[in-house]
């Protein structure tokens, strides 16, 4: 302790500066951990929102899946080919025998 040297004048204006420095780090830290609470709490009132809705999502998404199966199984009915726009087979029969009205022309 007898080689103790008291700070210079240099020394002391760095001191000053690195506590002004560090002083601004600690607003800019107390900003991003405000900013930091306020998106979690968004985030918590997001998942609340999805919790509160996951059994209506669920239900469409069921609803879909199932609207998925029976389009495919609709698309891949092979319909008989029509002619002349006649009426396929069993009603075609009933209407051949007739003759037109005057409002079918």
């Amino acid at each position: 302790m007898q080689n103790f040297n008291p700070p210079t004048r240099d020394d002391l204006n760095a001191y000053i500066v690195l506590i002004r420095f560090l002083r601004q780090v600690h607003l800019h830290m107390q900003d991003i951990n405000a900013e930091a609470e306020r998106f979690n709490t968004l985030l918590e009132g997001q998942c609340e929102l999805l919790n509160e809705h996951r059994l209506d999502i669920e239900d469409l998404t069921s609803a879909l899946s199932e609207y998925e199966v029976e389009r495919e199984r609709v698309m891949s009915i092979k319909l008989p080919e029509q002619h002349n726009n006649q009426l396929p087979g069993h009603l075609a029969s009933i209407t051949s025998d007739r003759e037109p009205s005057k409002a079918e022309g």
